[in-house]
């Protein structure tokens, strides 16, 4: 007989809970079946692009088309936009967004000067270089045989990079599909091949408080033609010329998983939320007083029909390949559909563009005179450019039904009388303006409002336009939703519209951090400005809720659903370590 050592108790349970640390599970994938882009997963780029590039992206079969289980993204030259070359781009921007995972893609790519194939990762919110870049696959076209791997942040003020490269044993990229990667974490990020490991970048090689990649970011695949790093093409270079995508897919570890659906909803709505599906996995959610689920208990998305205004919570029990995993979102009730309306948590949500000759800079300063809350969007306009939408806000994604009347509601004012700004909301895909307001400013704060019927049912552009005049221009207080429920509502005095008006007693204010609970929401604040991860256990060490929170946002954690009792919250900032506080829910 075979003889076995024995295995020490406290080992075998190290060794469990390392391999489940280090489990992956499937959260997302297009494996591109279709005959067409699936726009519920994608976002077409539609115009011109960066780095003196020489291509106009466009959303036409010609440039970007599925067929045959793979997508095409095809570089053309003709003349379109003003531009002498046509391609492909698409994103995944507020259609799937994630902080950490396993990313990779099966990819044939191109052969040729002037080429510049990319398949890469930007931060959902925040300007570049703040907010950090994720290259994972980049090729020169002169280069078949070598591809790239990428992180761009920000060091001492200045843009800074690190990358290695990887070429093939024998052959070119365009001969054949491969498989490009990276594995990024809290800690680092790592870049394969095939599978193969070539480089590593860590947060202690970057520096803590340059590490940018602590927050959702998105996938972008695109065919560049031109630009500073290839070059042009030349006589040799083949059009059209496409590189094929056969699918891409995103792993995470079930600590890092997050339940998707709006945080924020309009009284009296139903609400889908979800979490990845897996075959055989067992799920069980629950909500807040004042919320019922209409549909899909015991499956990976459920309906939920919300009551009155006020704050709620939604969260989901699911038990998959790595084990069981509680997820929790707080959800505000309110009649306006916009999270940080007032800029309380200065550019989230929010993305500032300036171009095409334009120059112009965004800030969200403290104001005492604020008409809601106390910050303020600043925008100073110093240079114009060839069109007055050249500067402005955007928020994408703004829902909408059909034939429904909608109202927005904002407050503006500039530092010279007479100066002009516009709203719009736009299709997203070709920019036809629905509804637009053009108001001329005074000094003072004024409240401005437009109301239009939706066109369609689906996601508007919201474009707030500054590039008219130059200037000081300042915003605040944006109200959007349903006309009739805004009829009679009006912002709390905070301003926080995702948040309860109590005031909470501060449990910790420690470097940067502040946790505080509150006395009669059974809710708990969460701020930090690095943004973090948290993980709620209860008094046998079982985990009950994880999560993550932004940086410059407080989040709520909802301890409604949960029993009585004694519980331990660790809280792990973007910068510094891990505490550990007591809470006793009575």
């Amino acid at each position: 007989m075979k003889a076995f050592a024995t295995i020490p108790l406290f080992l075998l349970l190290f060794c469990l809970t390392e391999s489940n640390a280090q489990c992956y599970s499937l959260v997302w994938q297009e494996e591109f079946s279709g005959t067409s882009l699936n726009t519920a997963n994608w976002n077409y780029w539609i115009g011109g692009a960066f780095n003196n590039e020489l291509q106009y992206y466009t959303d036409r079969q010609e440039n970007v088309s599925v067929s045959n289980g793979t997508l095409k993204l095809t570089a053309r030259a003709e003349s379109f936009g003003g531009y002498n070359y046509t391609s492909g781009r698409i994103d995944t921007r507020q259609k799937f967004d994630f902080t950490y995972g396993k990313v990779e893609s099966r990819i044939k790519l191109v052969n040729g000067q002037g080429f510049w194939p990319a398949f890469w990762l930007l931060p959902t919110s925040g300007n570049w270089p703040n907010g950090g870049e994720i290259d994972i696959m980049e090729l020169l076209g002169h280069q078949p045989n070598k591809t790239y791997g990428t992180c761009h942040f920000v060091s001492g003020g200045n843009h800074t990079y690190l990358g290695s490269n990887w070429t093939l044993p024998s052959g070119n990229f365009s001969q054949g599909f491969h498989t490009f990667a990276v594995e990024w974490t809290p800690s680092q990020i790592k870049w394969s091949v095939n599978g193969q490991i070539y480089y590593t970048v860590t947060k202690t090689q970057i520096g803590s408080s340059n590490w940018p990649f602590n927050k959702d970011f998105y996938v972008i695949l695109n065919l560049a033609v031109g630009g500073n790093w290839p070059g042009s093409p030349n006589g040799s270079t083949v059009f059209p010329s496409a590189i094929e995508v056969d699918w891409v897919r995103v792993y995470q570890r079930n600590t890092h998983i997050k339940m998707s659906g709006s945080e924020i909803t309009s009284p009296h709505t139903a609400t889908n939320y979800k979490v990845p599906t897996w075959a055989g996995a067992a799920y069980n959610w629950s909500v807040s007083t004042g919320g019922t689920i209409v549909s899909g208990q015991n499956t990976s998305q459920i309906s939920v029909n919300w009551g009155t205004s006020g704050n709620h919570s939604v969260s989901c029990t699911f038990e998959n390949n790595c084990g069981a995993q509680t997820l929790s979102k707080a959800v505000a009730v309110s009649p306006n559909l916009w999270s940080n309306p007032s800029f309380e948590f200065k550019a989230r949500d929010w993305t500032f563009l300036s171009y095409s000759g334009a120059a112009a800079t965004f800030t969200t300063p403290n104001n005492s005179a604020a008409p809601h809350g106390s910050k303020v969007g600043r925008v100073v306009v110093s240079t114009l450019g060839s069109d007055h939408w050249n500067v402005q806000l955007t928020r994408p994604n703004i829902f909408v039904q059909k034939d429904s009347s909608y109202t927005l509601r904002f407050h503006a004012r500039s530092t010279a009388a007479g100066k002009n700004i516009q709203v719009n909301f736009l299709n997203p895909t070709n920019f036809t303006n629905y509804a637009w307001l053009q108001p001329t400013l005074t000094t003072s704060w004024q409240q401005y409002q437009l109301t239009f019927t939706a066109p369609y049912t689906g996601n508007l552009l919201f474009t707030n336009d500054f590039g008219f005049q130059t200037g000081t221009f300042f915003v605040d207080n944006y109200i959007f939703g349903r006309t009739s429920q805004l009829q009679s509502f009006a912002p709390t005095a905070t301003g926080l519209t995702a948040l309860t008006d109590e005031k909470p007693s501060e449990l910790a204010d420690m470097d940067g951090l502040k946790v505080y609970p509150t006395q009669f929401s059974e809710q708990i604040f969460i701020e930090s400005a690095t943004g973090g991860r948290f993980e709620l256990l209860d008094a046998f060490g079982r985990s009950c809720a994880t999560g993550a929170f932004l940086a410059d946002e407080r989040f709520v954690l909802s301890t409604g659903h949960f029993a009585t009792g004694s519980y331990f919250l660790k809280i792990t900032p973007g910068i510094g370590q891990t505490k550990t506080f007591p809470i006793i829910k009575n």
